[in-house]
């Protein structure tokens, strides 16, 4: 009969007791690569051994990372392209675009992925993760863009014309350049 055994982990050993022909013991994996092997003595002296059983740990997550668009702008297109990185061991062949809390299955390929997708009017929340062989997710965190179709309402004020005329144009937006203007078919001071 045999009361213990030993256990060897990555070349350091313990006895551990075996009951009723049996025993259950937890081990502390490494990060990486892990061999485990069991042997017994029993009472006449014969030692039996396991074979050496190779267990990988991987407690890292993937990398993923968004870097288009940029979070925070805005766009009149119905659609962007996402693109980014998402990098583990081994490499990644799939992940998750999550658009407006609706989620497809996205192609890596060599660390990089490239998706186009259809925005929705106004704000619109972008968001990619990744799942390794080992069940680590890993996230790029939430981006926003903004869809924005509605061009800017302009309003113009003249003065009473004497010998110069005041034009103010006022918009319901901000704008990304100072506004034209054109008299009479030709192209007037910048407005400012």
């Amino acid at each position: 009969s045999v009361t213990t055994a030993t256990l060897t982990l990555n070349g350091a050993t313990q006895t551990i007791p075996v009951q009723a022909q049996r025993f259950n013991h937890s081990v502390a994996l490494i990060n990486g690569a892990n061999t485990i092997r069991v042997s017994a003595l029993d009472a006449a002296g014969n030692q039996g051994q396991s074979q050496t059983l190779s267990v990988t740990r991987d407690a890292s997550v993937p990398r993923v990372r968004i870097s288009a668009p940029i979070s925070g702008g805005s766009t009149n297109l119905t659609s962007v392209t996402v693109t980014g990185t998402a990098v583990d061991t081994p490499a990644l062949t799939q992940a998750t675009l999550t658009l407006n809390g609706v989620a497809q299955t996205i192609t890596v390929s060599g660390g990089s992925f490239s998706q186009s997708v259809n925005l929705i009017s106004g704000s619109n929340t972008i968001a990619v993760s990744a799942t390794d062989d080992a069940s680590n997710i890993g996230g790029s965190g939430n981006i926003t863009i903004t869809r924005d179709s509605t061009a800017p309402t302009l309003t113009l004020e003249l003065t009473d014309p004497t010998d110069t005329v005041q034009i103010t144009v006022s918009s319901n937006e901000a704008l990304q350049a100072a506004p034209g203007v054109t008299v009479n078919g030709s192209a007037a001071l910048a407005m400012t």
